[in-house]
């Protein structure tokens, strides 16, 4: 049984390596990855798993994770190789992926948690974007005293790089003695292990700290109960006209009528001939809009987009970040707050989208099977386009 999921790893670990060097992503190639993860996932060896795999549900997903992490072939072999070989290891060791956070207070005190299973670091994570207090190594955090947070990984246990640590700030210690130098503060062990290992806190923390206090796990904003949207205001650049034109196609096909749509990049959804622009958009960003930004680098050197994005906050129902790539979460944090988007090409949260408009405009059920492939076609697309 251990021979057959060592060949399995091989082979996952080969598909993804022939994407990641040019391979078109074909449905058989797709579909023999979407096995093969299925059943790593099922078995003793998924704690273990890279993060892409755990989060790629199709090669799509991988590509678009992968292709930012390295601008070369060999470079994004680096990664693959590195990341399989810690885990073909695990065939002839007892060991698996052990996660490590510290925690820094506001009172600049610090706290460690190591040598983490996959599911205890979730809880953390999860309570850490609900802004619920913490309790590490019997100590209670208030999340209104976090200054921040980072997590890390690695396949030995935190004491193994502890000693390591240990004794190298001996050996520097006895350094500065020879020269004459005395350190006042002494010499931090614990984070000088933490500061070595592999950074994964982008990786987890997707969200600003309580974005998702009022929210279920995996939702986007919702409105209350008896209230009513009446249009989507899409605040864009209009370099990204492309990109829009696609988004606008999905919210029909959702069923979201043309009229209640505006985009002042495009004649019958903006500003008519006459009227003044910034009046408009005050006119139009009333508490009975629904406002989805547009998150590119060419949305931040837009002056109108920035002016749209302070009056959505203080006028409109709810807003919703929509992060195209290369940009991602960790890059709107402390920019849209108490919000979470998704991105532009994410099937989950496009399913997510789906619901919330026909919760909030009172639209009728689409066939799945129909919305399946115009959800597809635009994911499609929009990587055509990001790519």
């Amino acid at each position: 049984m251990q021979e057959n999921f060592e060949e399995k790893i091989k082979l996952i670990h080969n598909i993804l390596i022939a994407v990641s060097t040019g391979t078109n992503i074909t449905p058989i190639l797709n579909q023999n990855y979407a096995q093969l993860r299925s059943e790593l996932l099922s078995s003793k060896y998924k704690d273990s798993l890279p993060i892409y795999v755990k989060s790629s549900l199709d090669l799509k997903q991988f590509w678009s994770v992968i292709k930012n992490e390295s601008p070369t072939y060999q470079g994004r072999r680096d990664i693959l190789n590195n990341d399989f070989l810690k885990l073909e290891s695990l065939f002839n060791h007892n060991i698996s992926e052990k996660y490590h956070i510290k925690i820094l207070t506001k009172s600049k005190k610090k706290f460690y948690k190591c040598d983490m299973k996959f599911d205890e670091l979730q809880k953390i994570v999860n309570s850490y974007h609900y802004a619920d207090d913490l309790v590490v190594q019997g100590n209670t955090i208030l999340a209104s005293d976090i200054e921040s947070i980072s997590l890390r990984v690695s396949f030995e246990y935190f004491e193994i790089y502890e000693r390591e640590a240990k004794v190298e700030l001996d050996n520097e210690r006895q350094q500065d003695l020879n020269n004459g130098i005395i350190v006042a503060f002494g010499y931090d062990v614990k984070s000088r292990a933490f500061s070595k290992l592999e950074n994964v806190t982008d990786k987890f923390i997707v969200h600003p700290l309580g974005a998702l206090r009022t929210k279920k796990p995996s939702e986007l904003l919702t409105v209350k109960k008896g209230d009513t949207l009446k249009k989507i205001f899409i605040s864009h650049a209009k370099k990204d006209k492309e990109i829009i034109e696609e988004l606008i196609d999905l919210l029909e096909s959702i069923g979201v009528n043309s009229t209640q749509i505006f985009c002042s990049s495009f004649e019958g959804y903006g500003i008519p001939l006459g009227d003044n622009f910034l009046d408009k958009i005050k006119q139009e960003l009333s508490s009975e809009v629904l406002v989805l930004f547009v998150i590119t680098n060419n949305f931040y050197e837009s002056k109108v987009c920035l002016c749209e994005m302070g009056a959505a906050w203080a006028l409109s129902k709810g807003h919703i970040p929509i992060v195209v790539p290369p940009l991602s979460y960790s890059d709107i944090q402390g920019v849209i707050p108490l919000t979470q988007g998704l991105l532009v090409n994410d099937v989950s949260k496009l399913n997510s989208l789906k619901e919330k408009l026909e919760q909030d405009f009172g639209l009728q059920q689409i066939n799945l099977n129909s919305w399946e492939r115009k959800r597809d076609k635009y994911i499609k697309n929009i990587n055509k386009l990001i790519d």
